[in-house]
């Protein structure tokens, strides 16, 4: 899909294939089916930082566009420092599109407005919708209730963070999308000094394979301790 310039960045390692389903393998195949196109109906995922909402934003619009739709794809954080309701303008003509941080418009009575004319207009052009918030529709304060019925409209999938249990299997999951492997004693090492979630253990493994590939070296806990001067 192609991303409209918003001056957005969208993570290379933000794909379907790089996320570890665990307990989100049935908000995985909703986010495909929507970028699929098989469904059509707007989604919303909810769950709090590091759960993954923004990695299957961003997979969604990487995934190939389904034939016979609007084309082209936007994804747009409501929080992004300095957005304006006139940032929105010109959304409406994509297939998909991509709103996260969406608990940043609650209470923005102009922006409220705009999404909610946003909303409308991707519908009757036969785009879809995949938002995501920390909160489910109905535990944000939006003002607007035309707005808030449409929010309400939604398919609604919660998004747990990981808990420790699932964190290795995450970190592994990520590894083998880039070809390397993390035993359990590098596993264990790691997850004791990095913040535990998805975005955080991404970004990680994105550092030691840029590290590993100039090394030639495996992801053991020597060789971590080197690249991440950690004791």
């Amino acid at each position: 899909m192609e991303q409209l310039p918003l001056g957005v960045r969208l993570r290379a390692t933000a794909v379907f294939e790089s996320f570890a389903p665990g307990r989100h393998a049935a908000s995985l195949a909703a986010v495909r089916d929507l970028a699929a196109g098989v469904t059509t109906a707007p989604l919303w995922l909810w769950g709090a930082a590091g759960s993954g909402k923004t990695h299957l934003l961003q997979a969604a619009l990487a995934a190939p566009a389904p034939q016979r739709s609007p084309t082209g794809a936007a994804y747009l954080p409501l929080g992004r420092p300095g957005l304006q309701p006139a940032m929105l303008q010109g959304l409406e003509n994509v297939g998909l599109l991509a709103l996260d941080e969406v608990e940043a418009a609650a209470g923005q009575p102009a922006l409220e407005t705009a999404l909610f004319h946003l909303w409308n207009g991707v519908l009757e052009r036969g785009g879809r919708l995949l938002l995501a918030a920390r909160q489910p529709p109905a535990g944000l304060a939006i003002q607007l209730p035309d707005l808030a019925s449409r929010f309400s409209s939604c398919l609604v999938m919660h998004l747990p963070v990981p808990d420790d249990s699932e964190l290795p299997e995450v970190l592994r999951h990520l590894a083998a999308h880039r070809g390397l492997q993390v035993g359990p004693e590098a596993s264990a090492w790691l997850l004791r000094r990095v913040r535990r979630d998805t975005h955080e253990l991404a970004a990680l493994m994105e550092r030691l394979d840029a590290a590993a590939l100039v090394a030639q070296r495996a992801l053991t806990v020597p060789f971590l301790r080197e690249v991440l001067g950690a004791d």
